[in-house]
């Protein structure tokens, strides 16, 4: 359990709760989990709350939450950060940061949790790839409990994948300047909670045509 007071009052700040060095060698699957809830006291000024993760070399936001939006009642956050831990050392982050503290009367982080499984929300196992004129078509059978599905792709099946976006529905389209040039392997992950900090990739699908092995 994490708490992060108004007092002693704060403003133009950025204050980080960071982990100690986390090992997943020899993990395929990596799933972060927490609970977050805000309790706010104004809108006048902006707080905000991030979660980051590290990769080794750089530090990437998986999402965040503003006091703008009011008091947040305990919400349930999964992410599958595998892109990011998997095979390597890795660090979580919370970074509070905003205008001024005295406008929050506190954030309160929970139940925060690493492991190899998701026992929240199953996994994306029946992923259909089809090309088209323009680029590939993905689809999926949606998750119950998912709220937004990370989009990945890599050139090689063992190598890395780097996240293209997210989407909001269980299919979707992807023109040929976001794929790797000479060939492309995709993986989805399912999530909730608040978007990750990544591109929409959400549009209406396009027809598919020619298949090709996923």
């Amino acid at each position: 359990y994490a708490y992060f007071s108004w007092y002693p009052e704060i403003s133009n700040y950025s204050s980080a709760l960071t982990s100690n060095d986390l090992d997943a060698t020899g993990m395929s699957s990596v799933y972060f989990n927490f609970d977050l809830f805000l309790d706010n006291y104004t809108t006048s000024a902006e707080n905000v709350m991030t979660w980051e993760i590290w990769d080794g070399m750089s530090w990437f936001a998986l999402g965040s939450y503003t006091s703008l939006d009011e008091s947040l009642n305990w919400t349930a956050y999964s992410y599958d950060v595998s892109a990011y831990a998997s095979n390597r050392l890795f660090k979580i982050r919370f970074v509070a940061s905003g205008e001024d503290s005295y406008q929050i009367n506190g954030w309160n982080i929970d139940n925060i949790s690493l492991s190899d499984s998701n026992a929240g929300i199953d996994p994306v196992t029946d992923l259909s790839i089809e090309r088209f004129y323009a680029g590939v078509y993905l689809d999926w059978t949606g998750v119950t409990g998912a709220i937004w599905y990370i989009i990945y792709a890599s050139e090689e099946p063992y190598g890395s994948f780097d996240p293209l976006g997210y989407v909001e529905y269980s299919d979707v389209s992807l023109p040929e300047y976001l794929l790797p040039e000479d060939k492309a392997f995709f993986k989805v992950s399912a999530g909730s909670g608040a978007p990750p900090d990544l591109p929409n990739l959400s549009a209406p699908a396009t027809k598919k045509s020619k298949k090709i092995n996923p």
